[in-house]
């Protein structure tokens, strides 16, 4: 199987709010939500391990979320 298992959730928020968060840093951080979106359902699909996944939960929040 391939993907799916959320049933590509992910492209549809970015294709409806990726450049339409009229601010750049905004339209970043869907980018960025969408791709640990992608790797969770890529993940429960069993196309990518957990370590891929939750790798991708340590770089978004190291990048967007402080303290």
């Amino acid at each position: 199987m391939s993907g799916g298992s959320f049933g590509y959730m992910y492209e549809r928020i970015l294709d409806n709010y990726y450049n339409e968060m009229q601010d750049c840093e905004m339209n970043d951080l869907i980018m960025d939500l969408c791709a640990v979106l992608h790797d969770l359902e890529w993940w429960q699909s069993g196309d990518y391990s957990e370590d891929e996944y939750r790798k991708s939960v340590e770089d978004f929040k190291k990048k967007w979320i402080s303290g």
